[in-house]
């Protein structure tokens, strides 16, 4: 098997011509894929996440006042007026207990999340804390504060569905321009090999012409290559074995 494997592969210079320019072309637009692959989804993960702050922020801001004066159903409307915004899983607002006094999902209201930051570690009204970072969920929490004082949370998730779809058809493009780079570049070995091994094979049928007695037939030696040097002197070498 393994003689077989290596006459297959490796049995003539114009296989190994074709074979080593696929290798190459598929090993290199491996890489090149896999690397666009990985920066596509860094960078849209890190917009998402860009996303989700500002509209963290952007909710903190216009639900201060609000949540200051626990005026439930003001907030409540204006987290229900987010719900068009693209990607939104979900988004709360939270008083310093953690208490939910607003939600996308109305289920949910008066339930406890236990998993907020310290609140004094807040800076102030632009510090923001990611609690997930994946490319299923971007969770960012931001603190609410009015007139300098801390009067609650506002979280924001963000879903990765379009930029999963976005990034399933950058590698899926890259695929097919792999295996076009591939098949265009095992075209053109073939035709490279195919040139250079023709003389080679024209050398090989005069030799086997002059085992058989035939030492009329001389090797096509027109070219500037090894190719043409090789026949060129095998020419000069009959010639001088036809004088004797």
């Amino acid at each position: 098997m393994r003689k077989f494997i290596q006459r297959l592969l490796f049995g003539t210079l114009r296989r190994q011509l074709i074979i080593g320019v696929a290798l190459v072309h598929a090993v290199m637009m491996a890489l090149f894929v896999w690397d666009l692959t990985v920066r596509q989804q860094a960078m849209l993960l890190d917009r998402q996440t860009e996303y989700a702050t500002a509209l963290a922020q952007s909710i903190a801001t216009s639900s201060s006042g609000w949540l200051a004066a626990r005026d439930y159903y003001g907030l409540q409307e204006i987290i229900t007026s987010q719900k068009r915004y693209p990607e939104l899983l979900f988004a709360m607002t939270l008083d310093m207990q953690g208490r939910i006094v607003a939600h996308s999902d109305t289920a949910l209201l008066n339930k406890f999340v236990s998993d907020l930051p310290d609140a004094e570690t807040v800076a102030d009204e632009s510090h923001f804390f990611i609690l997930n970072h994946t490319s299923d969920l971007v969770d960012v929490v931001t603190p609410s504060v009015l007139a300098g004082t801390q009067v609650g949370w506002v979280r924001v998730g963000l879903g990765q569905k379009v930029i999963s779809a976005r990034l399933e058809a950058v590698t899926r493009d890259g695929i097919l321009y792999a295996i076009a780079a591939i098949i265009i570049g095992s075209l053109l070995a073939w035709f490279m090999g195919t040139r250079l091994t023709r003389r080679l094979y024209g050398i090989q049928q005069v030799t086997d012409a002059v085992q058989q007695g035939n030492r009329t037939l001389r090797a096509p030696s027109e070219g500037l290559d090894e190719a043409a040097t090789l026949a060129q002197g095998f020419n000069a070498m009959l010639d001088n074995l036809s004088l004797r």
